[in-house]
């Protein structure tokens, strides 16, 4: 957040109103990097206000829809030492767009769909997924997306499972249109423009961030960031985030985990999801494997091998610049 923090301070922005929404924006980052001064990170500091203060909690949690619009659009990272090249790209792992490119099909009539034996659960409230598959699904924009491609949450709170589907379990840092009811809503939010690569573009950007109501909506526009242990509070019979998740889980072949370390932070909700599993075969991606596995082994002491029947094969891997795609990814069921 520093990075940015020196970014927008640094250029003066045109005409004052939005030199003084860009200012905003600084003020809040300045407050969110002071108090990350005495927490692990932003998702410890999360969860304290959440059982403390829920105003605060709500700020945090649009400085972080906030910093993620820049860290997705806008190149800032150690622009104050690099004035020449610190203007707007979009900034996608390249990991995710390899996914894609493997895993997209094009049907006769020209629709492009995404394999149905492909689910995924993350932690990331990130939108580098709905990014990725935007450079490929045209003329969409994000909330389409995430709507037509299975993406929880989406702007029905639906998925159906049976598809290519992504449950993203601490919902989404976006900035998106589900919050703006008007007639003459934008079909476009601000993931859906290109900016120039100059001052205009920022200012172009900022005006964006503004119109959508980044403040003016701020509760609207929150909504469908919910933590996981807001999750674990919702009302019976609420659809959420986990419940999608373990009827994911029950219908696992295989499961293949990619940079997550099992934090203890998360355990209640990891092994409700795991426990619904009974995969044939678990793949682990990381260059500290075989402690990933001890930890899976602590929530889900079945998969040790000689304590059930699972017979559960497990291989470790290494990260490379691609995602681990299973072999038996093209055969569908």
């Amino acid at each position: 957040m520093l990075d940015l923090k020196f970014f927008l301070e640094k250029e003066k922005i045109n005409p004052i109103p939005l030199n003084e929404f860009k200012n905003r924006i600084c003020e809040d980052i300045e407050w969110a990097i002071e108090e990350l001064k005495n927490h692990q990170s932003i998702d410890t500091l999360a969860k304290k206000y959440f059982l403390t203060d829920k105003a605060l909690y709500d700020k945090i949690k649009l400085i972080l829809i906030i910093y993620f619009a820049f860290e997705q659009k806008i190149k800032f990272r150690n622009s104050y030492n690099d004035i020449d090249n610190h203007y707007p790209i979009e900034l996608i792992d390249k990991r995710y767009d390899n996914l894609f490119a493997s895993i997209i099909n094009k049907k006769l009539d020209g629709e492009l769909t995404v394999r149905n034996n492909i689910k995924i659960i993350t932690w990331n409230y990130d939108l580098q997924i709905e990014l990725a598959l935007k450079r490929y699904i045209l003329n969409k924009n994000i909330d389409e997306i995430k709507y037509e491609y299975q993406i929880y949450p989406n702007m029905f709170n639906e998925v159906f499972v049976e598809n290519f589907s992504v449950v993203k379990l601490n919902g989404d840092a976006l900035l998106g249109l589900n919050h703006i009811r008007t007639v003459d809503k934008p079909k476009d939010g601000i993931y859906d423009f290109e900016y120039s690569q100059n001052i205009k573009g920022l200012t172009s950007f900022l005006k964006k961030m503004d119109d959508l109501g980044i403040y003016s909506k701020a509760s609207s526009i929150i909504s469908k960031f919910r933590f996981g242990w807001e999750e674990e509070i919702l009302s019976s019979g609420e659809k959420s985030a986990i419940s999608y998740a373990i009827e994911i889980a029950k219908k696992t072949d295989v499961l293949i985990i990619t940079g997550y370390s099992f934090p203890f932070f998360n355990s209640n909700i990891d092994k409700a999801v795991l426990w619904a599993m009974m995969p044939n075969e678990i793949i682990i991606e990381d260059f500290d494997g075989e402690l990933i596995q001890q930890r899976l082994f602590s929530l889900y002491p079945h998969l040790i091998p000689g304590n059930s029947s699972l017979g559960v094969k497990f291989q470790l891997v290494k990260p490379g610049n691609y995602f681990y795609i299973h072999p038996e990814t093209n055969s569908e069921k």
